[in-house]
């Protein structure tokens, strides 16, 4: 019996062990798929983190991470191109911008010395290891051509370039204005020009050529007065005024030639009695008789001219002629075969430069300040305008 119950004793001892024994066994079977999943958890997990990293980071930042080759590898292309990108962008778009608007590589001149008053030496131009920066441009000039004095063929181009040195290196810095004045041959002035705006021409332009014109094109006479361009020695005085009540003059001598007798200017005659179309030669300057205004008696065509004036327009532009002239008793030009009795005449003249050939349109506009009669039964109080054509060929 106690033989029996051993034996039944060792039997669930070995029962027991064998279901421990299988219970034990399970986990092992089922780990290695456990930890093989949690890898490819967190490697999906990293991989979105990395992701989205990549995309929101600006090129800068994703250049940090340096703990895998691929990163490394994919992110230095971002860092190293801007910089080539922008260093040669800058260096060649900015000359190609300047090169377009540099005046110096697009005009011609050469540096001419002139004389200068005392004191102000701080008035000056920019090439001061010539004659102390007091000098004078001759634009469009080549070296070959100066001469000393300096002689002009064709036309004056002359500009002044200058700055007061106290308070700037600028053209104009510190300049309140640049006055050119200059004296023909007989000693009378011929050209006055004030210029109060850099760059300072001596025929008003302010453009950096300072465009001159041609002798021929102000039919050889100058435009203020009237009078002949001359050959011979002219002698100009430049007058410059600084901001700083400084002043300072510079004198200059130079020649005139312009290797032709002056054109004798053709007459033209504007009055409805001579016609409205007037022919004249090209190349040729136009002494312009306009404004004819008779009235019956002197007494009478001094008053009327007191309280008439008229205006000039070619083609559109105001032209400016001499103050009108003092009545007189006989104006051959002015006739065309229409006289009256007892006529005295005022006019008004304009010296043109020979045009161009073509056709050009003028007005002659009288205006009165009142009333006025000619003595020959008209009466005018309201403007009118007169209506020609010049034809050059």
């Amino acid at each position: 019996m106690l033989e029996a119950n051993m034996k039944h004793l060792l039997f669930c001892t070995l029962f027991c062990c064998v279901v421990a024994l299988t219970g034990c066994g399970a986990p092992p079977a089922e780990e290695p798929d456990l930890v093989a999943t949690q890898v490819a958890v967190e490697r999906a997990a990293a991989a979105t983190l990395t992701a989205e990293a990549q995309a929101a980071a600006p090129p800068e930042a994703t250049a940090q991470p340096t703990a895998t080759p691929e990163n490394t590898a994919t992110e230095a292309p971002p860092t190293s191109t801007p910089t080539p990108t922008a260093e040669v962008v800058q260096p060649v778009s900015t000359p190609t911008a300047q090169q377009p608007t540099s005046t110096p590589t697009q005009i011609t001149a050469v540096v001419f010395p002139v004389d200068g008053s005392d004191g102000n030496q701080a008035l000056r131009g920019s090439f001061i290891q010539s004659n102390g920066g007091r000098n004078v441009l001759l634009l469009g000039i080549e070296q070959a051509q100066v001469t000393n004095p300096m002689i002009f063929r064709e036309r004056l181009p002359v500009r002044v370039e200058v700055f007061d040195d106290t308070v700037g290196t600028q053209d104009g810095d510190g300049i309140i204005a640049v006055d050119f004045g200059i004296t023909g041959p007989s000693g009378e002035p011929v050209l006055r020009v004030i210029e109060e705006t850099a760059p300072y021409c001596m025929w008003g332009s302010n453009e950096p050529n300072c465009p001159a014109p041609s002798f021929a094109e102000l039919g050889y006479t100058w435009p203020q007065t009237g009078t002949p361009i001359e050959n011979g020695f002219h002698s100009a005085a430049i007058v410059i005024t600084g901001t700083n009540d400084t002043s300072i003059t510079w004198f200059w001598g130079f020649e005139i030639d312009h290797s032709q007798t002056n054109a004798a200017p053709v007459e033209v005659v504007l009055r409805p009695a001579c016609g409205n179309r007037i022919t004249v030669p090209a190349d040729t300057p136009i002494d312009l008789i306009y404004g004819i205004w008779a009235s019956r008696g002197q007494q009478r065509t001094q008053t009327n001219a007191l309280y008439t004036t008229t205006t000039l327009v070619i083609d559109g532009q105001e032209i400016t002629g001499d103050v009108a002239q003092y009545p007189v008793a006989d104006l051959p030009q002015a006739i065309c075969n229409r006289d009256y009795e007892e006529s005295y005449w005022v006019y008004s003249r304009a010296q043109l430069p020979p045009l161009t050939p073509g056709v050009y349109s003028v007005q002659v506009t009288y205006r009165f300040s009142q009333p006025t009669e000619d003595g020959y039964g008209g009466s005018y109080s309201q403007p009118f305008t007169q209506q020609y054509q010049i034809v050059v060929e």
